[in-house]
């Protein structure tokens, strides 16, 4: 899976915003007593320690603007990031990663070029190498990176009040500064980052029970994938049956039953789909059972014509080549209202809430 520029750009939001800054209250907690280092390591242990986090920012990374808003809650988040327009909203449940985006967004991600259309606006399941690119997004992802410094420390701390709370501030030689709490536990309440990384980060709602789910009308990939593939197979099927005057020789004969003997082929090579979805597999497999049927006649019905596809009149021939060319339009016609048929219950299922 890529690993774009501009998801690199989100995770640098938390990261480099956060890197070597800190925050204030009666009593104080001790934090103006200690060295911006043993600040940062408290902070960081504040943040792994909350019950949930709040986090809101806007940054420029490389020349990439982003924008995130998300709360944080033990091994999940829920929210929205913007990476220049591109807008998406995620969540996070433990180890599995649900977002909802536009075309733009996908692409950022690394999704796939053929599943753009398909998964746009719709909220996808995806697997953990399709979520790679939106890592860092837990309590202990940004404990961690509060540690970690671009800028070297300065030595001073700095006490003073953000929007009417005491905290201490420690700064970068960049001029990034962390705001941190003064009294209370030792949590982060903004970074501000200067330089080449400019941008701002605020912490809220601290320990708010955010109760993070999973969307209840996700779809995997993986699924959008077989249904397209599913949909790609039919219209294929379909395609020499379409023409407005099919001239039935011989050599057309075994062609369209090879076009129906496809189905089988194809379906061995795309595999089972999900769970949920076994029902619309049932349904291809007896289309693909019909068309091998449909095969089998047009290979009867070339067997007994010549090249031109032409029998004898009135021969044992003709009547077999007869029945056989009814029976391959009929299962062909067939096996195709079956495939629209799985089509149809495969978007049903996947437009429905999820269980």
């Amino acid at each position: 899976m890529y690993r774009d520029a501009r998801i690199v750009a989100v995770a640098a939001l938390v990261s480099l915003l956060l890197t070597g800054c800190g925050g204030g209250g009666t009593p104080t907690n001790g934090l103006e007593d200690k060295s911006p280092a043993q600040i940062q390591e408290e902070a960081a242990a504040a943040i792994k320690g909350a019950k949930g986090v709040h986090v809101t920012g806007t940054s420029i990374t490389d020349g990439t603007p982003a924008q995130v808003d998300l709360q944080i809650q033990n091994g999940s988040s829920s929210g929205t990031i913007t990476l220049e327009g591109a807008h998406f909203e995620i969540t996070r449940v433990g180890e599995v990663t649900y977002v909802k985006a536009d075309e733009a967004a996908l692409e950022s991600l690394g999704i796939p070029p053929e599943m753009h259309g398909l998964g746009a606006d719709r909220w996808l399941k995806l697997a953990p190498p399709e979520a790679s690119g939106l890592e860092g997004f837990s309590l202990d992802s940004v404990a961690q990176q509060l540690t970690m410094n671009e800028s070297p420390l300065k030595t001073e701390v700095e006490q003073t009040e953000l929007d009417g709370k005491r905290v201490v501030v420690i700064s970068t030689q960049d001029g990034s500064r962390l705001y941190i709490a003064n009294t209370g536990p030792a949590y982060p309440i903004r970074g501000d980052l200067k330089g080449a990384n400019e941008g701002r980060i605020d912490f809220s709602e601290y320990d708010v029970d955010f109760q993070i789910t999973a969307p209840q009308n996700y779809v995997e990939l993986s699924e959008l994938a077989w249904l397209g593939a599913i949909t790609n197979l039919h219209a294929k099927i379909d395609e020499p049956f379409l023409a407005s005057d099919i001239n039935l020789t011989q050599a057309a004969m075994v062609s369209l039953g090879s076009a129906l003997g496809e189905c089988s082929l194809e379906l061995a090579r795309i595999g089972s789909p999900t769970e949920r979805l076994q029902s619309v597999y049932e349904l291809v497999a007896e289309a693909c059972a019909r068309y091998d049927e449909g095969a089998a006649c047009f290979g009867t019905a070339a067997s007994v014509s010549d090249q031109s596809g032409a029998v004898v009149v009135g021969t044992p021939e003709e009547q077999t080549q007869t029945s056989a060319l009814d029976c391959g339009f009929a299962a062909q016609g067939d096996g195709g209202n079956l495939l629209t048929d799985a089509e149809a219950k495969g978007n049903e299922i996947i437009n429905a809430p999820a269980g």
